[in-house]
């Protein structure tokens, strides 16, 4: 990034691209943007393109490559991807989505159990349909309307209902996120337990990084994403991700990496 800001245009534009994404479970075309309007100035769908450039830019949005053929040029604005992933995130009123990894799949959910399907008949408000690594078995875990995650009983342990074995491994140095993210985003993997956590990126080519445990993951996710939908959302600062993580208890050499 070379110090670009959002002006009232982009703010407008992304929070249009993530909630019809949200709303229609796909990301828009530039035509559809275009046709929202809403936001300074006049939209059209050049206007848009180079909305969309900055966007990309500034780390709010991934693009296709000019030559790639899809309907739209969006291929990821987190935690949402165009593309199937390991990762679907359902709501109790029909909608899914795909998500680009674990942290993004809980981060999804984080956003969504607020508000998802007002007066359903159940408590369950997300769940969120993982392939665990490297095994590749379906996991599904729930979150309750007041936020509760919960877990599968096969991936608790014995020492009581809120430990899970279920981790996550982080590859990619976060200092490095953003110079592939779809590359960081695919080293982001759900493990049945600490022990396949931390060997699946020597397994399989990667760096190693850290295995966090479930709990801290959703409390990462809910900090990061549970506001990216709103239109005053802003992306955390370095000191403000710093601060995150060691709340969090993040503090390995990983995360200053």
């Amino acid at each position: 990034m070379t110090g670009l800001t959002m002006d009232d245009f982009d703010r407008q534009l992304r929070f249009d691209v993530i909630n019809f994404w949200l709303d229609q479970c796909r990301p828009p075309t530039v035509a559809e943007l275009a046709s929202q309007g809403g936001g300074e100035g006049d939209r059209d769908e050049t206007s848009v393109r180079r909305g969309l450039a900055r966007l990309e830019q500034l780390h709010h949005l991934t693009l296709y490559g000019a030559d790639v053929p899809s309907p739209t040029p969006i291929a990821m604005a987190h935690p949402f991807s165009h593309l199937p992933t390991p990762y679907l995130v359902k709501a109790g009123d029909g909608r899914a989505w795909w998500a680009n990894c674990a942290w993004c799949a809980l981060g999804l959910a984080a956003m969504l159990y607020p508000d998802a399907a007002p007066g359903a008949n159940t408590d369950v408000a997300v769940s969120v349909h993982a392939l665990t690594a490297p095994a590749g078995a379906l996991t599904v875990l729930t979150v309750t309307r007041d936020g509760n995650l919960v877990v599968p009983p096969q991936h608790r342990t014995d020492t009581g209902a809120e430990e899970y074995d279920l981790h996550a491994v982080f590859s990619a140095p976060p200092s490095r996120w953003w110079a592939d993210v779809r590359f960081a985003c695919g080293t982001i993997q759900l493990c049945a337990t600490r022990a396949e956590a931390e060997a699946w990126p020597r397994r399989h080519g990667f760096l190693d990084g850290d295995a966090v445990r479930l709990d801290a993951l959703w409390r990462l996710a809910k900090a990061w994403y549970q506001d990216k939908h709103r239109y005053d959302y802003e992306r955390k600062t370095p000191a403000q991700r710093e601060v995150l993580f060691r709340e969090l208890g993040l503090t390995s050499a990983y995360w200053a990496s």
